[in-house]
Parts: C-alpha cells; structure tokens; sequence
C-alpha cells in the first residue's frame, strides 16, 4: 500500500471514527497508538512519551488513577489537530479556544460539519 493510500482520509472513516468515539471531542487523555491506528488513521508519528511534572492539572495518571511519571501514547487534543489539518481544516473553521477540552469540541464539531458535507464534485454538479 502505497502511502499516499494510507493516508487517504475519507468522510465516511471520519463519521465512523465519530460514531465509534475514536475522535470524541477529549482535549486532555492520552491513547495508545493502536487506538487511532485500528481506526484507520496512519498517525503513529504522534506517539510520543508524556512526563507528568507534578502539578495537579500537569499530572497523568494511568489506567488505575495512579499518577505516574510518564506514558507514551498519543495526546488526544494533538490527534484532533493532526485530522483536522489532514481534511484541510483550519482555524477558520473551528476557532480559537484557550481550554483543551474546548479546542477539541470546537474541532470535533468541524470534523462532524465536514464529513457531512457533500464532496465538491456533487455540489458542483448537483448529483448525489
């Protein structure tokens, strides 16, 4: 498969990801690889190790609750950024927020208004 055709990210993968809560609106948890990459979304370049720094909002905790000093995931708020530039979006299109849980809803809400957009070929010409 070439990478031009893993890359390829169409408005049905999107509205599935939605429907399946793979793209959520969460600004702040951080996934494993595999979670966006059994999804269909070639983004391990995002897999990165997270270090807590002891502050409470600056803390990660695993799956238990736990704090722990790191975890190596993808950052979920840099996913949603990441697809949203994949499809072409911009800030034009979902704002700017300060909040994390808000930058994500905003995008998430992008995400959902193009997947069900028409593809331009059908507006053009008005066929469905």
């Amino acid at each position: 498969m070439s990478d031009a055709t893993k890359s390829k990210i169409t408005k049905e993968m999107v509205k599935q990801a939605i429907e399946d809560r793979v793209v959520n609106g969460n600004g702040h948890s951080i996934y494993e690889g595999g979670h966006y990459a059994d999804a269909g979304f070639d983004c391990g370049h995002l897999v990165r190790v997270h270090e807590s720094d002891g502050s409470m909002k600056g803390s990660i905790t695993g799956p238990d609750g736990e704090v722990v000093d790191e975890l190596k995931g993808i950052y979920s708020l840099d996913f949603h950024y990441w697809l949203a530039n994949k499809v072409g979006l911009t800030a034009d299109d979902f704002g700017t927020f300060m909040g994390r849980g808000s930058q994500a809803q905003a995008i998430l809400g992008a995400l959902k208004k193009w997947a069900d957009s028409p593809d331009k070929k059908e507006d053009e010409d008005g066929s469905q």
